[in-house]
């Protein structure tokens, strides 16, 4: 299955992103590129970020950075961002 391209942008208590580029027509999955809106739900002891709201694949996802990555955990996988600000 082919996902689409994600861009996000963190700040201290919320995460904006939305889907960037297209999927091939074939796969007849159609994503939308409205921005939406994670908000801070609570942080855990070793780091992990809980965020709450409408996430990209569920709606429980977790944030945390290992090195110069970070990634976007979620029910079932995870995402990594390669270029952090």
């Amino acid at each position: 299955m082919a996902v689409a391209a994600i861009k996000m942008k963190v700040s201290s208590r919320k995460a904006k992103w939305h889907f960037i580029g297209h999927l091939p027509s074939q796969d007849g999955v159609k994503y939308d590129h409205k921005t939406h809106t994670l908000r801070l739900a609570s942080i855990s002891k070793n780091g992990l970020i809980t965020l709450k709201g409408h996430g990209p694949f569920r709606d429980i996802n977790y944030l945390r950075k290992s090195g110069k990555k970070l990634i976007l955990d979620y029910n079932g996988g995870f995402y990594t961002f390669k270029r952090i600000k």
